[in-house]
């Protein structure tokens, strides 16, 4: 239960970086996904489908309407008129976190979701369909654990990055930067 405790800040940053919204969604199904041995046991299977139904309708309802959030072109980053060199270098890590966070968005869409979504889909059909083996009685409980444990590290490198990206827009100047300009002040 204790995964849940991330999740609220997590879905405060999807308000604030709306690009992140697909992962922060993502991890919100993990998250509920991995008590499932704890809903078991509270008799709760019929909330459990129930509540990740309508959760995967406002979902979908939150894309329809575009919420996901504001767009920024590249042409609105570099329509200054005269650049100085920390707008410059403001304008290249901007540009530059733009490009990694399409890369990181389209593997996120098109491999580590849907792998992660099959797995977790396989999981509940096998538990289903499977008893398992007398010598290994723990045996979903432990695959449960290990599909979450990936999942929550992966989303864990995902926050991180967009923790930096925030840093980023707000402090554009490197350390290095700062000192030099600091020295050639003096």
């Amino acid at each position: 239960k204790s995964i849940l405790l991330p999740l609220a800040p997590l879905s405060l940053l999807m308000m604030d970086q709306p690009s992140s919204a697909t992962a922060i969604h993502w991890f919100s199904i993990v998250s509920m996904w991995s008590m499932w041995h704890l809903i078991v046991v509270d008799r709760l299977r019929v909330a459990y489908v129930s509540l990740i139904i309508i959760y995967l309708c406002c979902i979908y309802i939150y894309i329809a309407v575009g919420r996901g959030g504001k767009t920024v072109s590249t042409s609105t980053l570099t329509s200054t008129s005269t650049p100085t060199s920390a707008a410059t270098s403001s304008i290249s890590a901007t540009t530059t976190f733009y490009f990694w966070d399409a890369r990181l968005k389209h593997v996120l869409t098109r491999f580590v979701i849907p792998i992660s979504s099959f797995v977790m889909i396989s999981l509940h059909i096998l538990e289903i369909c499977i008893t398992p083996p007398p010598n290994l009685p723990d045996l979903f409980p432990v695959l449960w654990v290990i599909e979450s444990c990936l999942s929550f590290c992966v989303m864990w490198l995902i926050s991180l990055w967009e923790l930096t990206k925030l840093c980023s827009m707000t402090n554009p100047l490197s350390y290095e930067q700062e000192e030099y300009q600091q020295k050639k002040e003096k």
